[in-house]
């Protein structure tokens, strides 16, 4: 063998004894992916390579074990502070929720319901029934409030009906036969000067000389007054009532409801609150928060809902601030007044006077 075939077999077989050294620093295991949680998310970034130190291996003399091939890594950036996010605080884990009770699903939407916690920062969420995934169903229905609520509701037309039941004859149907001007004289307020009082009631008490307290069905007249109520008390030396309970209040066709009434017999004046009346003779009814009569002709209302529609059918209601009834000369005058049409406000006007009857 010349000397240089043996020089080339050196060669070959000393870069077969160099390859099989470097090879476990080649081989070293790669370091792992640096991964932490944020709230419900995962964010990972990639090892710094700066800090690798394959040495280490060399030094333990451990053999590196094959590991499965790994997807490349997506492009390295430098870790950066996580930005501050809405906590959402959430019950149960949504596999371990068990099913809710029969009786829930038939008012309870089945899906995800989530509503703001009590801080205002994040949502509280909750699963009732199976998991939607995604798919789109119905959510419960918000009823809706009207913008503008009616003046008169289905329990003032009870009480209405209650006020009607007590005129001698219904003043609409006497209004539709064109009879308005013979109801107005039928109630002409008559004076009620040296007119006897009569008291009726379940009960009464004399707790003083002058003072004495009726209760249970008490009912009070005189002339074309008229007064039902729960209990009252009257001062017989003033000459003044007080009435509470289901006060309704009666004078020449004119009747009010109210809780509470404040009567003057001799100077013929009165205060109800939180009224229903009725007046026969227009025809008409509405509500006011405050009445006042100065004497057998004149009254004062405050805050009033006023219609001359039948019970039941509210298509116009006018609406005023204060409005002034004189039966002496047969005019209402109200201030600040707007109309109600088909409950959507229609027209203000800060002036309005209408005639109670023919005249």
């Amino acid at each position: 063998m010349s000397v240089q075939r043996k020089g080339k077999y050196a060669l070959i077989w000393l870069s077969l004894i160099l390859g099989c050294l470097w090879q476990p620093v080649f081989a070293a295991p790669q370091p792992e992916w640096n991964c932490r949680q944020v709230e419900d998310e995962w964010l990972c970034n990639a090892p710094d390579r700066h800090q690798q130190r394959p040495e280490t291996e060399e030094k333990t003399g451990i053999e590196p074990q094959a590991r499965p091939s790994e997807p490349v890594a997506a492009q390295q950036r430098p870790k950066e502070p996580a930005e501050p996010r809405p906590t959402i605080q959430i019950g149960q884990v949504p596999g371990m929720l068990p099913a809710p009770p029969a009786a829930l699903s038939s008012h309870v939407p089945e899906g995800w319901t989530c509503q703001p916690d009590e801080k205002g920062s994040g949502w509280r969420c909750k699963l009732v029934g199976p998991d939607p995934g995604g798919k789109p169903h119905l959510a419960a229905v918000r009823e809706r409030k009207p913008l503008f609520e009616p003046a008169f509701a289905a329990a003032d037309d009870r009480i209405f009906s209650t006020l009607l039941r007590l005129l001698p004859e219904d003043p609409w149907e006497e209004y539709c036969r064109w009879e308005r001007a013979a109801l107005g004289d039928r109630h002409k307020p008559t004076s009620r000067e040296d007119l006897p009082i009569n008291l009726e009631a379940d009960f009464s008490q004399s707790l003083d000389e002058d003072l004495l307290f009726f209760s249970g069905n008490v009912k009070v007249q005189r002339g074309d007054q008229r007064l039902w109520a729960d209990a009252l008390a009257y001062d017989s030396n003033a000459a003044i009532i007080n009435a509470w309970g289901n006060v309704i209040y009666e004078e020449g066709g004119y009747i009010f409801a109210s809780q509470s009434a404040w009567l003057d017999l001799e100077q013929d004046r009165g205060a109800l609150t939180q009224t229903h009346f009725i007046l026969g003779p227009v025809p008409a009814r509405g509500t006011t928060e405050r009445s006042r009569f100065e004497n057998e002709y004149l009254s004062r209302h405050h805050q009033v809902a006023y219609t001359t529609c039948p019970i039941g059918h509210n298509d116009w209601v006018i609406h005023a601030r204060d409005l002034r009834i004189n039966r002496e000369t047969g005019h209402a005058v109200g201030h600040h007044v707007w109309l109600e049409f088909m409950n959507v406000p229609f027209l203000y006007s800060p002036y309005f006077s209408y005639p109670l009857d023919d005249r």
